[in-house]
C-alpha cells in the first residue's frame, strides 16, 4: 500500500504542481496514522519520508467509535489507535503541525459517531493552538458540505474561522 501511495502521490504531484497553486491531499481515517496500522505507523510513517509531496493529511477523527473528547483528538489518543492525537502526531511522529487537518463531520447524519458541534470543535481547536506542547496551525475537515443547507455549513466555516480571525485580528467579512 505504501508503494501505491507514493506512485499516485507522485503521479498527481506531476500532474498537479505546487508551483501552480495545486493542492494535494489525503484524507485517513486517524488510525491509519497511527501505531494501529503497523510498524510504519502507516500514514505516519509515510508522512515523515513523503511529507514533503502533499499539502495536508484531513484526517478523520471520527467513526472509530472514539475520538468524541477534546483530550482524544488533541492530546493522547485512545487505544487502539495510539500516537494519533495531534499532539502525538506532532510530538513523537515528527509530522509538522500545519499538515494536520481534523475532520470532522457537519451533522449527526452524516457519520455515525465522534459528531462534535462546530462551536466546540472551534473552542478545541483554539485551545490546542494556545498550547505550546501542541501548536496546533493545520485547520479542519468538513464531511461534508451541503449546497442544499449553505447556511448550516456557513456557520460550521464561521464557527472554524473564529479562533484564527482573533488571534490574528483579520477582518474576514463576518
Amino acid at each position: 500500500m505504501i508503494d501505491f501511495v507514493t506512485e499516485a502521490v507522485d503521479t498527481a504531484r506531476s500532474q498537479l504542481p505546487s508551483e501552480d497553486g495545486y493542492i494535494v491531499s489525503h484524507a485517513p481515517l486517524a488510525g491509519y496514522v497511527s501505531t494501529w496500522a503497523g510498524n510504519d505507523n502507516g500514514y505516519a510513517g509515510w508522512m515523515r519520508e513523503n511529507g514533503h509531496k502533499i499539502d495536508f493529511l484531513a484526517i478523520q477523527y471520527y467513526n472509530h467509535n472514539t475520538f468524541t473528547q477534546y483530550s482524544q483528538v488533541f492530546e493522547q489518543s485512545p487505544q487502539p489507535y495510539g500516537q494519533a492525537s495531534v499532539k502525538e502526531l506532532i510530538n513523537i511522529m515528527g509530522i509538522d503541525s500545519e499538515k494536520i487537518v481534523v475532520g470532522k463531520y457537519l451533522t449527526t447524519a452524516d457519520g455515525s459517531n465522534g459528531y462534535v458541534n462546530s462551536a466546540t470543535l472551534s473552542s478545541w481547536g483554539c485551545q490546542a493552538a494556545n498550547d505550546a506542547s501542541i501548536n496546533f496551525t493545520g485547520g479542519y475537515m468538513v464531511w461534508m458540505y451541503r449546497n442544499d443547507q449553505a447556511q448550516l455549513s456557513e456557520t460550521w466555516s464561521n464557527d472554524l474561522r473564529s479562533c484564527a480571525d482573533d488571534s490574528l485580528n483579520l477582518d474576514l467579512g463576518h
